[in-house]
């Protein structure tokens, strides 16, 4: 019936920021707690519950802010021009490691390394996004819209990753969709070359220590020798040179407005092994493998192959009448395609990083050990569930909960997770009341709403058919 919110900084628990004092109500959403927070700030908080005359308080639990303010991103974008795959490396001296955080956003994708160590398994983080202006002429539905725009920041505690003395910091970037120029169906919609930003902070014995990506940090070009979003990857394991190739170039500053990533982030889940179901023995020399049902995500090889041998992967949804792969369902213009260039070594590990595809059945060509197909989506809660003595109606429900997950990626939800792999506004809003029902959406909605309110036009309030916009048409009512 009633709520109390108490909040202290994590440095003074005696004297409360914030004090909701006892409010009397039965809502249990949307609740307001406004006060001015400091960025970068641990905060404590505890809860009252009251239910008429009796009440329950909270353990103590705490959050912390990120960068809230536009003045606390003092770093650069940094790029390595016409690389479209570079890893970023600084090295740094620290002493006895207090507290450490790192803020950073590689676009399109990033994977950041802390001394040879990846810091999360997430997938094709940061969120999607309509980053920043960029040309959009020649769209096959022209537009003139004002649009806004939005760039999301991940944050890591990595006190537990740095060592006293010398340490190398390293982040890998793929295209995403942010410099994706291989599906052009809609018009070209690249944003350019990859861009970093980053700032790292701590504090050892000898005080607050800051380091924000700028020309001093260098680059070198990773394996990943291709990649696209819809297509795929090519990872030459040969070219694992960490040698720097050049300084990084800052890039002017652009319109945008950073904000903290709350959306659920892609993740893998629990591997499924393909069953062998056919293989060859001619000049050709494939297997096809089926994993059972559709999915969306990434395989896992292992393989023992001879250095320079190309191990060739490619993702079907079906087979067609003679049992080999049939691509119409994702489109036909591209294959989902990935290689992997093995070095000879004994138990080679190959998984895409940068790209997703949506597939049942695997072909491979080339020798390997063995294989897993991943699931990757975003890492929503399972709240609702459905069952009875229908087996139809059973089928149906667990066809709907494998088919809205598959579409889960980059706090976006998409129309295919193969073809277009759009956020089409018509295909979310009629899925979301089904969505809300099984998955906790909250903060993936509210990230996919603000994208919808980056493309509406500033000046005509019109909204486009997707969003992130990436081209694309519809009719009236469900997606305007």
């Amino acid at each position: 019936t009633g709520y109390k919110i108490a909040i202290y900084e994590e440095s003074e628990l005696n004297v409360p920021v914030f004090d909701s004092g006892k409010q009397i109500t039965g809502k249990t959403h949307e609740i307001e707690v406004c006060f001015k927070q400091r960025s970068k700030t641990r905060y404590i908080y505890q809860i009252t519950a009251y239910s008429g005359d009796l009440f329950t308080v909270s353990d103590l639990h705490w959050y912390e802010t990120g960068l809230l303010y536009p003045e606390d991103f003092y770093a650069d974008w940094i790029t390595a021009p016409g690389c479209d795959a570079p890893v970023f490396v600084k090295d740094f001296e620290v002493n006895e490691v207090v507290r450490a955080r790192i803020y950073f956003s590689g676009l399109g994708y990033s994977d950041l390394y802390i001394n040879g160590i990846r810091v999360s398994a997430s997938y094709f983080t940061p969120a999607w996004s309509d980053y920043h202006e960029r040309n959009m002429e020649n769209l096959l539905y022209p537009i003139d819209d004002s649009f806004s725009y939005s760039v999301y920041y991940l944050t890591y505690d990595i006190t537990d990753l740095l060592k006293s003395g010398k340490n190398t910091l390293e982040v890998a970037l793929g295209n995403g969709f942010y410099n994706q120029t291989q599906r052009n169906v809609e018009g070209k919609l690249s944003y350019g070359d990859n861009k970093l930003f980053l700032q790292l902070e701590w504090q050892d014995t000898q005080g607050l220590h800051c380091i924000g990506s700028d020309a001093s940090f260098m680059w070198y070009p990773s394996p990943v020798i291709f990649n696209n979003i819809y297509i795929g990857e090519v990872y030459d394991s040969n070219k694992v040179c960490r040698q720097p190739q050049g300084r990084a170039v800052p890039v002017p500053a652009f319109e945008t407005v950073m904000r903290s990533q709350q959306s659920p982030h892609d993740v893998a889940f629990e591997p499924i092994v393909p069953l062998l179901t056919k293989k060859t023995i001619n000049d050709k020399g494939y297997s096809i493998y089926d994993v059972g049902r559709n999915i969306s995500g990434v395989v896992r090889i292992t393989t023992s192959a001879a250095k320079g041998e190309t191990i060739t992967l490619r993702y079907a949804e079906e087979l067609n009448g003679i049992q080999e792969l049939d691509f119409i369902t994702a489109g036909g213009g591209h294959i989902q395609t990935d290689r992997y260039i093995a070095n000879g070594e004994p138990c080679q590990v190959y998984s895409p990083r940068f790209a997703w595809h949506g597939f049942r059945f695997i072909e491979v060509t080339g020798s390997i050990d063995s294989i897993e197909a991943l699931p990757v989506h975003a890492n929503v809660e399972k709240t609702g569930a459905f069952t009875c003595d229908n087996k139809v109606l059973n089928w149906i429900t667990e066809a709907y909960r494998q088919s809205q997950l598959t579409n889960l990626h980059g706090g976006v939800v998409s129309d295919c997770p193969h073809r277009e792999r759009l956020g089409y506004t018509g295909d979310g809003q009629l899925t979301a009341d089904t969505a809300m029902l099984f998955f906790n959406m909250q903060t993936f909605y509210t990230k996919w709403y603000r994208d919808i309110l980056d493309g509406q036009c500033k000046n005509s309030g019109h909204v486009q058919h997707t969003a992130p916009f990436y081209g694309g048409g519809g009719g009236p009512g469900l997606w305007g």
